[in-house]
C-alpha cells in the first residue's frame, strides 16, 4: 500500500500536468506526431520537478546496511484498552519497524530513532557468584557469558528498553536456571558430555518465542 500511494500520486501529478498541457500544445502547428511527444515529454518534466522535489523525499526513506529504523505515524494513538493476554511486552501501534534497504513509506509517517542492528550487549557472571549442588555442602562457580542482539521484527520493543533492565533480565533467567540445573545435581564433574548436556539446555533458557526477551 505504501509504495501503490507514492506511485499512485506521482502518476496523479502526470496525468493532471497533461490535461493541462493538452490544450496548450493543441493550439500549435506541426505534425501531430511531434505535438504529442512534446505534449506528454513537458507534462512528464512539470510533473517529475514537484514530486521528486516535495513528494517523493517524504514517502520514501533508505535505511543503511547493519542499520534499522522505527518510523512513526503521526495520526495514530497507541491503544490504550485493556489486553486479556500480555505477554510482558506493550504492543506499540503507531511505530513500524524497516530494516536495511529502499522503502515506501506514508506521508504521515515520519523518521522516529535508527538502531545499530550489529550492536551486541555483553552479559556475564557474577565474580562473587556460586551455585550450591544437592545436600548443600559443596559449592561451585560456573563462568557464562550472553550476547544480546537486536532481533528482526522486535526493534520496536527492543528499542523502548533501557541497556540495564535488558542485562538484568538475562542475569536474573540464567542465574535461576543454573540455580535450579546445579541444585539438583548431586555431583558435577564437568566431563565433555556433562557439559555438552548442560550447553544445551542453557541455550534452550532463551531458545524459541515463548522465552526469547524481545
Amino acid at each position: 500500500m505504501r509504495m501503490i500511494l507514492g506511485v499512485g500520486t506521482g502518476l496523479l501529478m502526470y496525468l493532471i500536468a497533461l490535461c493541462l498541457m493538452i490544450p496548450v500544445f493543441s493550439m500549435m502547428d506541426g505534425p501531430p506526431d511531434i505535438i504529442a511527444k512534446l505534449t506528454i515529454a513537458s507534462a512528464v518534466a512539470i510533473a517529475a520537478v514537484p514530486y521528486f522535489r516535495y513528494v517523493f523525499p517524504h514517502c520514501t526513506c533508505q535505511v543503511k546496511s547493519g542499520r534499522a529504523l522505527i518510523v512513526a505515524n503521526k495520526y495514530v494513538p497507541e491503544s490504550a484498552k485493556k489486553r486479556r493476554k500480555y505477554s510482558g511486552y506493550r504492543e506499540i501501534r503507531a511505530q513500524k519497524e524497516f530494516q536495511a534497504g529502499f522503502h515506501w513509506i506514508y506521508f504521515w509517517e515520519e523518521p522516529f530513532l535508527d538502531v545499530d542492528m550489529s550492536r551486541q550487549i555483553p552479559v556475564e557472571h557474577d565474580i562473587e557468584s556460586v551455585y550450591t549442588l544437592k545436600g548443600g555442602k559443596k559449592l561451585i562457580r560456573i563462568k557464562w557469558r550472553v550476547f544480546c542482539t537486536p532481533l528482526v521484527g522486535d526493534i520496536v520493543n527492543f528499542a523502548r528498553t533501557r541497556e540495564e533492565d535488558i542485562i538484568r533480565r538475562v542475569k536474573d533467567r540464567v542465574e535461576s536456571f543454573l540455580q535450579g540445573e546445579v541444585g539438583s545435581m548431586s555431583h558435577i564433574g564437568f566431563d565433555s558430555k556433562q557439559k555438552e548436556q548442560l550447553n544445551k539446555k542453557f541455550e534452550n533458557v532463551f531458545l524459541g518465542p515463548d522465552h526469547i526477551d524481545k
